[in-house]
């Protein structure tokens, strides 16, 4: 294939003929991936240098994560930049009779080929095999104890499986196996860039993120008026998608089609992200987005309305993992989980030592407050008022229940025009600070003329709290009656302040 730069001419279609030699397997390319996407150029490099370095590699990322496109990137690459045969296909999710998962492994190769089942020489091929869906290769013992645990340098076969999920540890399998699979750090790639990976992530680095904006942009400007945004609303998509490119795709497309925007577009003006805010932070202009781009399938990543009624008990596992950032349980002994994480609605990462913990990929996987700032590669240290402040949404949840609406926290730190929790069923609004942040400018938000004052009229908000979360106490004191400051301590206890400054209570410790 000749090497060309856009439009990109991907599409795998694999055509075999019967015979020994790979040689007489056909690769139609059908497809291509449009200009408005980005070549990824450095994470593909860098995916192919660790493929040249352990011979396999295994990345995992929930649907719609990015994982295919960047399979056929990296065939693409390594087309143009080697002569390695490449030969891309998904694992089928059946093999006829008498292919079982206890079949050896070029049994299942050839018959996907179209070669003879019994031709045992892939280990002399000089070949890529990128698989997707891999997922469902996991139970074929042979693929796995016979191949991928033997490949190293010494051999020229090359093994990329890109999966919606398994397991983030030095052990890619969950079953166990006559002897173990053993995966280096840095053969295991994930959602987002790690120390081991720090080039290689399924979700867009800040430089990808930006081309892709600039592409999409231009992508919209040839078809209609220019569409710009300002560098605070990209800033703000990029926090509230971290970078995952369907959800970055879907933003992006729908700001440009929304009408609420054409009078900028007309003229050639860049669309502020006050402007955007009031459509952002509305649920039902997020949830039409993602459902109406059926293109770019954010949706696929996301679980039905209908499966969630059909499904209560995994509804209420989903809300439970809500509240708590994810889940610590064993999917073996959760079956809720255990659908959640093989849905690919939850990704398994390891936060701790070697045990696996499930979160939401994004903040609108979690459809409300992002877990990004979850992850220990992402934030060395998570801020102790941060745990506070997770531990007063976890403890409202647990005495309010359902009752808690979490009205605009999904949309990240940048809040439009309502505040972070409101309590259905009541008149009650509660907002929540870090560290003396911007305080003059919080409480003037609910004041007549302030960014909140219509919501709050709108909800008939009779009282509200602006709680703010720091280790020290304040030493500015404020007549504002509805604010608090909780000053956390390290043995985790906190004690509450009102403005003037006035101790309320005794000193309090978190509950289990």
């Amino acid at each position: 294939m000749n090497n060309t730069n856009s439009p990109y001419r991907v599409s795998l279609n694999l055509k075999a003929r019967a015979g020994n030699s790979l040689n007489q397997t056909s690769i139609q390319h059908t497809g291509y991936i449009d200009s408005s996407r980005t070549g990824r150029e450095v994470t593909v490099q860098a995916l192919w240098k660790r493929l040249q370095e352990f011979s396999v590699v295994h990345v995992r990322g929930t649907p719609a994560s990015g994982k295919s496109t960047l399979a056929r990137l990296l065939q693409l690459h390594v087309q143009n930049t080697s002569n390695i045969r490449v030969i891309s296909f998904t694992w089928p999710m059946n093999f006829p009779a008498p292919l079982s998962v206890r079949s050896p492994y070029y049994y299942l190769l050839n018959h996907v080929l179209g070669r003879p089942l019994d031709t045992d020489d892939w280990l002399e091929q000089r070949v890529l095999l990128i698989i997707d869906e891999a997922q469902g290769s996991y139970p074929y013992t042979s693929l796995w104890n016979d191949l991928i645990k033997i490949l190293s340098s010494d051999y020229c076969i090359r093994v990329a499986l890109f999966s919606s999920y398994g397991s983030p540890s030095s052990r890619p399998l969950e079953a166990q196996t006559p002897t173990p699979v053993i995966f280096d750090p840095k053969q295991r790639v994930s959602l987002w860039r790690t120390p081991a990976n720090p080039d290689i992530g399924l979700f867009f680095s800040q430089q990808e993120y930006d081309d892709v904006v600039k592409r999409v942009a231009r992508h919209h400007g040839e078809h209609g008026p220019l569409f710009r945004l300002s560098r605070d609303l990209q800033d703000y998509i990029w926090e509230i998608t971290s970078g995952h490119a369907s959800a970055v795709r879907v933003f992006l497309d729908c700001l440009a089609s929304s009408d609420a925007f054409h009078e900028f577009r007309r003229r050639s003006a860049e669309i502020p992200l006050s402007a955007a805010w009031e459509r952002l932070s509305d649920d039902s202009f997020v949830i039409n987005c993602i459902e109406n781009s059926a293109v770019h399938g954010l949706a696929r990543g996301l679980p039905r309305k209908q499966f969630l009624q059909d499904n209560p008990e995994i509804a209420q596992f989903l809300r439970d993992a809500v509240a708590t950032h994810g889940s610590n349980d064993n999917p073996d002994s959760n079956s809720a989980l255990k659908t959640c994480y093989q849905m690919g609605w939850l990704q398994a990462e390891l936060l701790t030592d070697d045990k696996p913990t499930y979160i939401f990929p994004t903040a609108i996987h979690r459809s409300r407050r992002g877990c990004r700032d979850r992850m220990g590669f992402v934030l060395n240290t998570r801020p102790l008022e941060l745990t506070y402040q997770d531990e007063f949404y976890r403890y409202c949840y647990s005495l309010l229940g359902n009752q808690l609406y979490l009205a605009s926290e999904w949309t990240g730190t940048k809040k439009g025009g309502r505040a972070n929790f409101q309590v259905r069923g009541t008149h009650w609004a509660i907002e929540i600070l870090r560290d003396g942040e911007n305080i003059e400018e919080h409480v003037a938000r609910f004041k007549p003329g302030g960014r909140y004052y219509q919501w709050l009229q709108a909800q008939g908000i009779h009282d509200y709290a602006i709680l703010d979360f720091g280790r020290t106490q304040p030493q500015s004191q404020w007549e504002d009656e509805h604010l608090y400051f909780v000053v956390c301590s390290e043995d985790y206890t906190y004690r509450l302040y009102d403005g003037k400054l006035s101790l309320l209570d005794d000193e309090v410790a978190l509950l289990d």
